[in-house]
């Protein structure tokens, strides 16, 4: 999955330039108090196979933690939404890198930090997308791309995210984004029968013009296959 790192700032010295940085140096400090890895809490109530630990907040956000060999990871679904933080941990608790997902796609800047607090390097996953996260919740709201519950007549329908990583990107390199969705009641072209299928759609970044429309059969389609107009 994505890995994502965490918000601090870098500050400077007393001069009249410094002077404008102390609000900064508070709040490296701030973040760091608040943002560390409950190391003691995590042992006492994680899986001791999986390493892992989940739990609710009284806000009703989700929370999942794990210990991985050299970091540890946390990860907090806010209720009700598809967005959620995502943090990784240096082993001694301190804040290594934090980000911001709605659903799978990275927003806004992902921060990577030292284990002195500071600030080591930002990626803005978002540079170039003049076709924004609302435009494409819109787009789905257009065309009645949706969730739904599974039901006894219905199957449950899941919406999935996901654009090219523009971080390291020029102004001029092509970017994407993906909308993936089903299980949809479908009948290919050619065919006279209904399929549980998955459908993909790829837009530009850029302009939102539709690229693309795929479909694939489930359990029976390995590959994705074109939808004429």
């Amino acid at each position: 999955m994505y890995r994502v790192i965490i918000i601090v700032l870098i500050l400077s010295n007393l001069s009249c330039k410094g002077q404008n940085k102390k609000p900064q140096k508070e709040e490296k400090k701030m973040v760091q108090q608040l943002d560390s890895f409950d190391i003691k809490t995590f042992d006492k109530h994680k899986d001791s196979e999986l390493k892992q630990y989940e739990f609710y907040k009284s806000n009703g956000d989700y929370v999942q933690q794990s210990e991985e060999i050299d970091f540890y990871t946390e990860t907090t679904h806010k209720a009700n939404s598809k967005f959620s933080d995502y943090k990784i941990f240096f082993k001694n608790g301190k804040l290594k890198e934090l980000g911001s997902l709605y659903d799978r796609v990275l927003i806004g800047d992902y921060k990577y930090f030292n284990e002195k607090g500071e600030t080591s390097q930002i990626k803005n996953f978002e540079n170039h997308y003049k076709f924004t996260l609302e435009d494409v919740l819109q787009y789905c709201k257009d065309n009645t791309i949706v969730e739904k519950e599974k039901t006894s007549t219905s199957r449950e329908v899941k919406i999935h995210l996901w654009r090219t990583d523009s971080s390291s990107l020029t102004e001029n390199d092509p970017i994407f984004w993906t909308i993936s969705y089903g299980l949809i009641p479908y009948t290919p072209k050619g065919t006279n029968r209904l399929f549980a299928t998955f459908f993909k759609i790829t837009l530009d970044g850029k302009t939102g013009k539709e690229i693309k429309k795929e479909y694939k059969r489930a359990k029976i389609d390995d590959e994705w296959h074109l939808i004429e107009n």
